[in-house]
């Protein structure tokens, strides 16, 4: 999968407090990201970098996604575009689109993360672009669905995240399922979170050969 990064800025983006994200970053994202996927399944490439200072477009991208995505995006469906930013909006740190044609959704197709979710920016420590990705492949949140579940088998039923940056070994809010909480597709505290299981790999694999 190749991957290009826009790194928005304000204030021409000379320090990270404007926005800057140096090499080094994006090397260690991509790292976190190939370790995390396991490349015998996914494997992701630099394709490149940019970096634009637009003070609206770095505090807000996900109400600019369209003027972002006319003027930024890279490549096909298969090339992952990362937008960094402080947050992307609606109180997120992170947002991505899943694969589907929709509309505008050729412009609109991307991952959002905030600067503080790459390796030693904070806690985050590369996690939230490995959660984000999993939507930008096909995967719903764990608690997605409630009861009904998210559209993959082997992960447990959960009616609703009760555990936002935590570790409840043995949470329950299904009976007889604990909550999967070293998914990274679950609200965990990115130190839990460990694994894809192996559906969410088919399921990810099978969305991406068809949509992407």
């Amino acid at each position: 999968v190749p991957v290009w990064f826009h790194v928005l800025t304000k204030l021409n983006g000379t320090t990270f407090f404007n926005g800057q994200i140096s090499a080094k970053m994006v090397k260690d994202q991509m790292d976190v990201l190939n370790a995390k996927f396991n490349s015998n399944k996914f494997r992701f490439s630099f394709a490149g970098w940019d970096f634009t200072n637009n003070e609206t477009w770095y505090f807000d991208p996900s109400s600019n996604i369209i003027d972002i995505g006319t003027a930024l995006r890279k490549g096909s469906a298969n090339t992952l575009n990362v937008y960094t930013c402080l947050t992307p909006g609606d109180g997120h740190n992170g947002l991505a689109t899943f694969p589907y044609s929709g509309s505008q959704w050729d412009v609109r197709d991307s991952a959002m993360i905030s600067k503080y979710g790459f390796p030693g920016a904070s806690y985050y420590d590369g996690k939230l672009l490995v959660h984000e990705v999993g939507h930008w492949l096909g995967l719903y949140h764990t608690f997605e669905g409630g009861e009904f579940g998210d559209y993959v088998d082997d992960t447990p039923f959960e009616a609703d995240t009760l555990e936002i940056n935590t570790c409840p070994i043995g949470r329950k809010s299904c009976p007889l399922h604990d909550h999967p909480i070293h998914n990274f597709m679950d609200y965990t505290h990115p130190d839990c979170q460990t694994e894809f299981t192996p559906l969410q790999y088919e399921r990810m694999t099978r969305q991406y050969n068809f949509f992407r």
